[in-house]
């Protein structure tokens, strides 16, 4: 449990609460934020969406964040976190600093989602328990995409990534192959790319004193379209693996378009015009070789 420390405002979360992040309670924290809606017209006559993204912004996110307070002695859970409710859950911004990921958040709590009484069964007492801790899940905003954040090229070496070049040497976004974050395409990431769009609605006629529908216009265009690409991004270290994590959300959210090209298995190469809409992570695994499963959904405009 002490394998990631937590600090709040400096306070030590398991001093002061004798709280630790559950299993998975932080992947809401780790996922990229949505960007802001963008201005968008859809020509009837054109494919695809003709977009604003001279100044594409992220927009805050809501997560939750999950707890446990281990209690120590009986009965202590309830003013631990009584405690805490009052210090931590009181609307305003809290900085929360992660020590594995050497990294800062600053956080303001919305609400209580959910929470669970922990218990065992007492020794020699029958079927009666004793309460030995709880489990939080408790919903935080973060108002600061990239808070304090300056950006770093990823710093994968070739050795590291020659395995994952092996795998997929032609998959980029931008000038960076995917591999240079240390970052391989899973499966699902090609069909999502792949798939038709939906045809725009054409001009339709619809007569009551005929049969069928008759359809006036002949542009034959194909509305934009979502695609979610799916990642495993990993590193030596925690450190490399945050660098490359955040490189790819800086570059995927710079004003203008972006290139994305997936390679079929054929090896046949599929191009498109994209803008980053959401994220959202699946596995983050700190211990031995740090690495991050995680989906990015793109709109396709062109």
């Amino acid at each position: 449990m002490f394998a990631h420390r937590v600090e709040i405002d400096g306070d030590d979360l398991w001093t002061e609460y004798c709280m630790y992040i559950a299993k998975g309670g932080r992947l809401g924290l780790m996922q990229y934020p949505p960007l802001k809606n963008v201005y968008t017209n859809e020509w009837a006559e054109e494919d695809g969406l003709d977009c604003d993204l001279s100044a594409p912004r992220l927009d805050s996110k809501e997560f939750d964040i999950k707890l446990n307070i281990d209690d120590r002695e009986y009965g202590q859970a309830a003013v631990l976190y009584d405690d805490f409710v009052h210090n931590v859950c009181d609307g305003k911004y809290h900085d929360w600093y992660f020590a594995d990921l050497q990294k800062f958040f600053r956080l303001r709590f919305v609400s209580h989602s959910n929470i669970k009484i922990m218990n065992q069964p007492k020794s020699g007492y029958g079927n009666l328990t004793a309460q030995t801790g709880m489990l939080l899940s408790l919903k935080f905003a973060d108002d600061f995409p990239l808070f304090q954040y300056t950006y770093q090229r990823p710093n994968i070496e070739e050795p590291f990534y020659r395995r994952f070049r092996s795998i997929d040497s032609a998959s980029k976004i931008d000038s960076l192959y995917f591999y240079e974050y240390g970052a391989v395409l899973l499966e699902g990431s090609l069909l999502e790319v792949y798939k038709t769009p939906e045809m725009k609605t054409a001009l339709i006629q619809n007569i009551s004193s005929g049969t069928g529908r008759q359809m006036l216009s002949q542009f034959g265009t194909h509305k934009g379209k979502q695609a979610k690409i799916t990642l495993l991004m990993t590193a030596p270290n925690m450190q490399d693996l945050l660098r490359s994590y955040y490189a790819l959300l800086w570059r995927i959210t710079q004003p203008d378009s972006h290139t994305l090209i997936v390679k079929r298995g054929d090896g046949v190469l599929i191009q498109h015009d994209v803008y980053y809409k959401s994220s959202a992570v699946k596995k983050f695994y700190t211990e031995n070789t740090p690495s991050i499963i995680f989906s990015i959904t793109f709109q396709v405009i062109d």
